[in-house]
């Protein structure tokens, strides 16, 4: 009996093995692209910049100070999504000593903002505490230090924008705007009257330990957080959702965006006022897929004492964090963009230079149409299919079911062709788009009946799609799927409006429509999910025959 048993469990084993094999190698490519999805390159930087002008008065004093505070992070590495990273976050506290003599000093600002989201200064303007970015209308501070000439940072810029860079000036702060473009070296002169800085003491530095999230957004879902910036928690809520094209990677993309204030929760200041607001931003690439997304927050705090330390003067406090995450890197050029609604969701559409559709929806199928481009979109379940043509507008595209589908003959230029004569409901004028099981591997061309003859639809507004035919038009009532294989000789002929002929023959054979809008899709996922069932079942069947050996 045990011999018996053993050689079941040899046979068995070979088996397993060689199913386990063959149902891995199954498994759709689209698993293992979604597999790589799982880590991302997280770029993290967090600046905080306290300025505290222990007097209050315009012109400085002799011998009388600023105090001046710097929390800075900064992280580049790849981690997973939905995991955390860790990093050190470095405080430095600064006494400066300022001229009490005004002065002006001439000196140059060179900037570039590359497409990987690099910030590059050098300038030899003296006195410098901080770099700020401004772009659609959000500033965020992307360095603080002092005294720096050559800065390399992260910033996000939406194409375009302003680097603005302040100067420690006495108890004031000066500044100046520079107008930026993704991709462009710019250098400006310039001029600035200031109190220069005569001495540098540092005060202390300490190390803090920061743990950083890597979750990604939930597409049209609200964003909730709270954080504590700069000894003071804030609770945060979206305020409404965006669909647009922002620029990612050296092109515009779609993209949502959630923007909302912080309610302060918290606080060891008095007086004053502080603001805090943040924006995310989510890209979208080919099909939907996410390319990445930016998170920003921003507080700014001006005229304000400690509580506890009320004689320490009069604070400007300015904390930024810039969280990029970014999954994939490559996007080509927009050509064309329109909006289109899912379940009163605001949904881009854009067609980049590659002939792809992008999306802040789910793309199930795009296909190049006569007019344009159709797509497939799908978003909390619901699908609609859109044609978005090249002068920028959107149609909703109808997806209909056939009403009747028979097997027929037909005669075109004096040969015999089998046909699948397809009856739909285009009660409506826009555009629809049916499917029909495809029944003859061979060449097909699709016609419709206008007017009592044949017209050739042209033929890029029908493709195949898992074994079925995908066909869009502006509506007919009659379509025929002909294969063109020659069969018969044909009786009696019909003149079509392309000097074609068609025949139909009285024996039909009535078939039906099995592919529905899901299917049209792509069916990966059923053959992973029953695969995966296969190997549980196949993995039981192994132990249990594990357990008869042993005994």
């Amino acid at each position: 009996m045990f011999l018996s048993d053993q050689k079941i469990y040899r046979v068995m084993r070979r088996k397993f093995l060689i199913i386990l094999i063959f149902l891995l190698l199954l498994l759709p490519i689209g698993q293992s692209i979604a597999s790589s999805q799982s880590t991302a390159t997280i770029l993290y930087e967090r600046y905080s910049s306290i300025y505290i002008a222990q007097n209050e008065t315009i012109i400085p004093l002799h011998g009388e100070s600023v105090i001046y505070q710097v929390h800075s992070t900064t992280l580049n590495t790849t981690a997973n999504i939905g995991g955390v990273v860790e990093a050190n976050s470095n405080i430095t506290t600064y006494t400066l000593l300022f001229s009490s003599t005004l002065s002006n000093v001439s000196g140059y600002v060179n900037l570039q903002v590359s497409n990987d989201m690099v910030l590059i200064l050098h300038t030899n303007l003296p006195n410098l505490i901080r770099v700020i970015v401004n772009t659609s209308n959000t500033s965020v501070l992307v360095w603080a230090g002092i005294n720096a000439t050559n800065v390399k940072t992260y910033a996000y810029l939406n194409g375009s924008g302003y680097v603005i860079l302040q100067f420690a000036n006495a108890s004031n702060i000066a500044e100046i705007r520079v107008p930026v473009k993704i991709g462009e070296n710019t250098t400006i002169k310039t001029t600035l009257q200031i109190y220069e800085i005569k001495g540098i003491e540092i005060s202390s530095t300490f190390e803090t330990h920061l743990v950083i999230q890597t979750n990604l957004p939930r597409r049209y879902e609200p964003i909730n957080f709270s954080g504590n910036y700069t000894g003071m928690k804030f609770m945060f809520s979206s305020e409404g959702i965006t669909a647009t094209i922002a620029y990612f990677n050296g092109s515009f993309v779609p993209a949502l965006v959630w923007k909302g204030e912080g309610l302060q929760l918290m606080t060891g200041i008095r007086g004053g006022h502080v603001k805090a607001e943040f924006k995310t931003i989510e890209f979208y690439g080919v099909n939907g897929t996410t390319l990445g997304y930016i998170h920003l927050v921003t507080v700014k705090g001006s005229g304000i004492r400690s509580a506890i330390m009320p004689s320490l003067g009069i604070s400007n406090i300015l904390f930024s964090e810039v969280k990029i995450v970014l999954l994939h890197g490559y996007v080509s050029g927009l050509r064309f963009m329109g909006l289109a609604y899912i379940n009163g969701h605001p949904v881009v559409i854009v067609v980049n230079d590659k002939d792809h559709v992008e999306s802040t929806a789910y793309v199930l199928l795009s296909h190049k149409v006569s007019h344009g481009f159709l797509a497939f979109l799908s978003l909390n379940n619901s699908i609609r299919v859109i044609l978005l043509t090249p002068s920028n507008v959107t149609f909703n595209v109808s997806l209909v079911k056939p009403i009747n589908v028979t097997m027929t003959n037909v005669s075109i230029n004096g040969s015999i062709y089998k046909a699948e004569k397809v009856i739909v409901n285009s009660t409506n004028n826009s555009y629809i788009v049916f499917n029909v099981s495809i029944v003859i591997n061979v060449t097909i061309k699709v016609y419709k009946v206008v007017n009592g003859e044949l017209v050739s639809l042209n033929s890029s507004d029908y493709f195949i799609v898992n074994k079925s035919i995908v066909v869009f038009d502006d509506p007919a009532i009659t379509y025929y799927i002909v294969y063109m294989k020659p069969q018969l000789t044909p009786t009696t002929t019909v003149q079509t409006s392309t000097s074609t002929t068609l025949t139909a023959y009285t024996t039909t054979t009535q078939i039906s429509s099995t592919l529905t809008a899901t299917q049209i899709t792509s069916n990966k996922f059923p053959i992973t999910l029953i695969a995966i069932i296969i190997i549980i079942l196949l993995i039981i069947i192994l132990a249990v025959t594990l357990t008869i050996r042993r005994r």
